[in-house]
């Protein structure tokens, strides 16, 4: 879902990603598992997309992750309900947009039993609730590849709900945002400029 450029005047972000090594920026965690070499690295890089793009911005860092394995952060319940946590307490912050790491999703192996997947689509149904009432814009990478799509599965957020961005030069997956850079060829680097694109 794009969202309307220049509507937005605070650039307080929620960064929903993991945390960076800097000690001067805020973080929180949602998570007694502590983050991974991997993914500090890279919310290193997220924070140094925008100290560049946008340095004046409030930035704060959220840990949810839980299960870490390529195949598990998006199919992993557990990290959908920590990024649900995230969410509810971004309610009253004052947050002006949201930068996340997000596109949850029930893993096909579980097709067919309901005990499981309920679960599943009680989170999406969550996030859902949630992001109505925030009424901010929320921007997550999409796939920097069509390998790393997984098909025939319902993503949360939504497309009607958040805004996904795809790359120039890579695969444009139908309803979401095309970013165009010399500087920055990954998904989750433009999903940084579309934030402050948003936000400028």
């Amino acid at each position: 879902m794009p969202f309307e450029v220049g509507k937005l005047t605070m650039k307080k972000v929620l960064v929903i990603d993991s945390h960076p090594d800097s000690k001067h920026v805020d973080k929180i965690s949602f998570t007694m598992t502590p983050p991974k070499r991997k993914y500090i690295e890279h919310s290193n890089d997220v924070l140094s997309i925008f100290e560049k793009v946008m340095p004046e911005a409030e930035l704060v860092f959220a840990h949810i992750t839980c299960e870490y394995e390529d195949d598990k952060y998006y199919g992993s319940l557990f990290n959908h309900q920590n990024f649900n946590k995230a969410l509810e307490w971004a309610k009253d912050k004052g947050f002006s947009a949201i930068y996340a790491q997000a596109q949850f999703y029930c893993p096909p192996k579980y097709a067919g039993i309901d005990e499981i997947t309920n679960r599943y689509a009680k989170e999406h149904r969550k996030t859902e609730r949630i992001l109505k009432t925030l009424k901010i814009p929320i921007v997550c990478p999409a796939e920097n590849t069509a390998e790393e799509r997984i098909w025939g599965v319902l993503f949360s957020p939504k497309l009607s709900s958040a805004e996904y961005v795809s790359s120039s030069t890579g695969p444009k997956f139908p309803g979401t945002v095309v970013v165009k850079s010399k500087d920055y060829e990954y998904t989750s680097q433009l999903a940084v400029l579309r934030v402050c694109e948003l936000l400028s």
